[in-house]
């Protein structure tokens, strides 16, 4: 069970996202420190006024010499220009370290805020592996408990043997309970005939981020094929030929055209006219393809970029179903409660599944 203020604290943290502000903070404060470099640089025509000034009455000889600087140091228009520049950048100035300040303090506030969220989550955590912990010390118990109460059980069924009529009642409940156990089991095969399809089935990690990856290869003609009646295959090979759409290339779709020939290709084939280009692209299905995997083949000079989805070998389960039957060496009235009943495991067929038998 989490604090009261543990909870108010990743509530908080959840609804405000003090590592964007921060972010901003920053920005401001390279922002204000811009200014004041901007302000320093506009006193400098002031400085330079001043410092010539100093040269000429040092150096009279250079002021007659060089007429450019003798207008630096006499020029009106030069020196009012210069004033109204340092004004600014005393404005710059001081606008701008007062906002260094601001952000800066800013800044120590929310870097603070992010490490008070750290500190709540790493607390979380470690509350919730404390649960975990006693959940399985009691779970532990109940174990043993059970097995002291089904060893009692045992017991008291071998005395409940001498009542034939008392067994004959208790095999109907057990026959209405195997019914029952049937139907279980018919649920448990659906639910991992369906597991199987999804473990097999693959997908795209990131469809936007293949997008962006692709489209520096704009206009780029792509070939992607996969085999005849292989529907899974077929979904991936489609959701590619959308992608490289999206990113501009142009795509040739040939999914579920290809016709089988042995020996039976898998996985994901690239075909190019490079050997560069090939390894490019391998890479990058392998990346963006779930379960990931790739292979490239022998470059062709002047054939077309072709990406192969072949055959994907789904996951199978060997053992799922746990079938009950009755005992055939006793008459039914002489079987033991707990000896009544035989585990034994069948094997799902080896069915291939495909996401059009989902729908």
């Amino acid at each position: 069970m989490l604090p009261p203020e543990l909870i108010a604290k990743l509530n908080e943290c959840s609804r405000v996202d003090f590592v964007a502000l921060r972010d901003n903070a920053f920005f401001w404060q390279v922002a204000y420190s811009r200014m004041v470099i901007s302000g320093l640089l506009l006193e400098g025509p002031e400085l330079i006024h001043e410092i010539a000034l100093i040269i000429g009455k040092w150096f009279t000889g250079v002021v007659k010499k060089f007429a450019r600087f003798r207008w630096v140091v006499s020029s009106e228009r030069f020196i009012e220009c210069a004033k109204i520049a340092a004004f600014v950048g005393w404005i710059f100035i001081i606008w701008g370290l007062v906002g260094e300040l601001r952000v800066s303090s800013r800044i120590v506030d929310l870097s603070a805020s992010i490490q008070e969220c750290s500190d709540a989550k790493v607390r979380e955590a470690t509350i919730d592996a404390g649960d975990a912990a006693n959940s399985a010390k009691i779970a532990d118990d109940h174990a043993k408990s059970a097995v002291e109460k089904s060893d009692k059980a045992n017991t008291v069924a071998g005395n409940a043997l001498a009542i034939s009529k008392a067994a004959t009642d208790a095999a109907e409940k057990a026959q209405e309970k195997v019914g029952a156990v049937a139907v279980q089991a018919d649920d448990l095969d659906r639910a991992i005939w369906q597991t199987q399809f999804l473990v097999s089935a693959r997908s795209l990690r990131n469809r936007e981020l293949l997008i962006s990856t692709l489209r520096k290869f704009n206009k780029k003609k792509i070939v992607l094929t996969s085999f005849i009646g292989d529907a899974e295959g077929w979904d991936l090979c489609n959701s590619l030929v959308n992608v490289a759409y999206n990113a501009e290339m142009d795509p040739v779709s040939n999914c579920g055209k290809e016709y089988f020939s042995p020996p039976l290709l898998t996985g994901i084939l690239v075909f190019g006219p490079t050997k560069q280009e090939i390894e490019e692209f391998v890479n990058i299905m392998a990346d963006a393809v779930d379960p990931g995997g790739a292979a490239g083949m022998h470059p062709e000079p002047g054939s077309a970029l072709t990406i192969r989805v072949g055959i994907k070998v789904p996951y199978y389960m060997e053992k799922s179903r746990f079938s009950i039957r009755r005992r055939r060496d006793k008459p039914l009235n002489q079987i033991p409660s707990h000896s009544a009943c035989e585990r034994e495991t069948a094997p799902l067929p080896k069915v291939r599944y495909t996401r059009s038998a989902l729908l």
